[in-house]
């Protein structure tokens, strides 16, 4: 997965906070990884953890399209609530002008009846 999203084992390691040589022998599987750090690998990558415990996340495999999907699925998640802090801006700054011209329409009628009211 590292090697197809093209990071270094220096930048995982960083991920990590652990030396490069220590994630080296991670990958050779000469250590073995924590559950913790399998939670924070999957959260890089966006990924189910479980996919970490599956032999066949190979590309084309089912589990391997359910990640690339789960990976889609975040990504348009997270435009989405850009898109609505977007939206509720620029509702709040609609409201804001409303509330304005209410004020001045509040204004213009009280000065147009105490005109009339003078004039009566």
């Amino acid at each position: 997965m590292r090697v197809s999203r093209r990071y270094s084992q220096r930048e995982i390691s960083s991920v990590l906070s652990i030396k490069q040589p220590s994630y080296g022998n991670i990958e050779r599987g000469h250590t073995l990884v924590s559950a913790a750090q399998l939670a924070i690998l999957a959260d890089f990558y966006r990924v189910p953890v479980a996919l970490f415990y599956q032999s066949d996340t190979v590309p084309g495999s089912d589990l391997f399209q359910e990640s690339r999907l789960h990976e889609q699925l975040c990504e348009q998640i997270k435009d989405y609530k850009t898109m609505l802090e977007i939206y509720q801006k620029r509702i709040e700054e609609l409201e804001a002008k409303v509330t304005r011209k209410v004020v001045l329409l509040e204004y213009w009628f009280l000065y147009a009846t105490e005109n009339y009211s003078l004039r009566l």
